[in-house]
C-alpha cells in the first residue's frame, strides 16, 4: 500500500508529474472537544467552529475551485461555509474511516483498557481493523476511484508548472466573494472537504508511510493539504499545505 518507489524531500514530501487535488479537514466538533471517535457518526459542527469559518477563506490558488465533500454534517458545513454557494456536492467514497464498535467511544479511555486493541496510529498498519469497522487499506481502496474521477476534472498544474491544454471542469458554485482576485485556473482545481483518517490514509500512499512508526506528515486544520494524484487515482506525492486566510 505505499506509493511508487523514489526520492523524498524534507517532511516526507514528493512532487511528481500528476494532477494535484486539494484535501481539507472539517472544522471541529463537539465530539472532537471530547476526545471522541467520531467515524461515519453523524456530528454537527460547534457553534465556535461556525464561527470561526464564518471568518475565514480559501487560500488565493483555491478561490473557486470545484469543492466536493464528504456526506457527513461536519464536512459538508466546512465545505458550504467556506464556499457561501450553497449546498455542496457530495461524493459518498469521501466518509470518514468506520470505527465500528468504537464510534462514540473517548480515545483515552480504550487506550487505558488493557483488553482493547485500540492504539495510536503509528502502530495499526495498513490491516489494522475495529469491532466491525473498516481497515485503512480499505478506506484507501474506496476512495481511489473518487481521486481518479476528481483528477479527471480537475486540470490545473501543480505549483510551478506549466498551465495545461486541457480543457477545465465547470464550477459547481456561482461567483463569490471567496472567488474574488482567484487565479485564472482556480476554476480547473478541486477540492476535497473530508476527514483526517481518509486525508491521513491519501497521505500514507503519497509517501509510502505504512501506518506503522511516526507519520512523515501532518494534518493540520485550516490548511489545504495538496496530494498529486496519477490518471488512476493513485496518490503519488504531496505539496506544501496552504493556510486558510483570514476573510477582508
Amino acid at each position: 500500500m505505499s506509493a511508487p518507489e523514489g526520492e523524498s524531500e524534507p517532511e516526507g514530501l514528493r512532487k511528481p508529474a500528476g494532477v494535484e487535488l486539494g484535501l481539507l479537514r472539517h472544522f471541529p466538533t463537539e465530539w472532537n472537544a471530547q476526545g471522541r471517535l467520531q467515524g461515519r457518526t453523524d456530528v454537527a459542527l460547534s457553534a465556535a467552529s461556525v464561527a470561526a469559518l464564518g471568518a475565514l477563506r480559501l487560500p488565493a490558488r483555491w478561490r473557486g475551485a470545484r469543492i466536493i465533500a464528504s456526506p457527513l454534517a461536519r464536512a459538508r458545513q466546512t465545505a458550504e461555509i467556506l464556499s457561501r454557494s450553497g449546498p455542496a456536492t457530495v461524493d459518498p467514497r469521501l466518509i470518514e474511516m468506520d470505527f465500528g464498535a468504537w464510534e462514540g467511544a473517548i480515545g483515552a479511555d480504550l487506550i487505558a483498557d488493557a483488553a482493547c486493541a485500540y492504539g495510536p496510529v503509528e502502530g495499526w498498519g495498513w490491516h489494522f481493523r475495529p469491532p466491525n469497522g473498516e481497515t485503512p487499506a480499505e478506506m484507501l481502496a474506496r476512495v481511489i476511484p473518487a481521486l481518479a474521477e476528481a483528477a479527471a476534472g480537475a486540470r490545473a498544474p501543480a505549483r510551478g508548472e506549466a498551465p495545461s491544454d486541457a480543457p477545465t471542469a465547470a464550477p459547481t458554485a456561482a461567483p463569490n466573494d471567496a472567488e474574488t482576485a482567484a487565479p485564472s485556473d482556480a476554476k480547473a482545481r478541486v477540492l476535497l472537504v473530508c476527514h483526517r483518517g481518509l486525508m491521513r490514509a491519501i497521505m500514507a500512499a503519497a509517501t509510502g508511510w505504512p501506518y506503522l512508526g511516526p507519520e512523515p506528515f501532518r494534518i493540520r486544520r485550516a490548511q489545504v493539504h495538496p496530494v498529486i494524484v496519477a490518471p488512476d487515482g493513485r496518490p503519488i506525492g504531496l505539496g506544501a499545505p496552504e493556510k486558510l486566510e483570514a476573510r477582508a
